[in-house]
């Protein structure tokens, strides 16, 4: 199934992981993720306007951020289908 936003899914999934399995759906991931990414955005922005780092700085902050959350999450699939494997091969005769 494709999504529209395919960033839901990054981001439910941390929050799964996290949360222990108690946050599943897209609308917690929405209303956890926009006031983050926001925040993030809006510290980026004014860090520029005020002078203290270079745009270019800030992009690469975003950029190397992206990719911490992309390998994190990537750890945590591996981790969660590896589990799933273990106590499927466990329950078999």
């Amino acid at each position: 199934m494709a999504l529209a936003q395919p960033w839901l899914v990054d981001v439910s999934l941390v929050l799964d992981v996290v949360g222990g399995g108690r946050f599943a759906t897209a609308v917690v991931a929405v209303v956890v993720a926009a006031p983050v990414l926001a925040v993030g955005v809006a510290i980026g922005v004014s860090r520029t306007v005020v002078g203290v780092h270079w745009p270019t700085d800030v992009l690469g902050g975003w950029a190397l951020g992206g990719a911490w959350m992309l390998a994190c999450a990537s750890v945590a699939v591996l981790a969660r289908s590896r589990r799933a494997t273990r106590s499927r091969g466990a329950m078999a005769p």
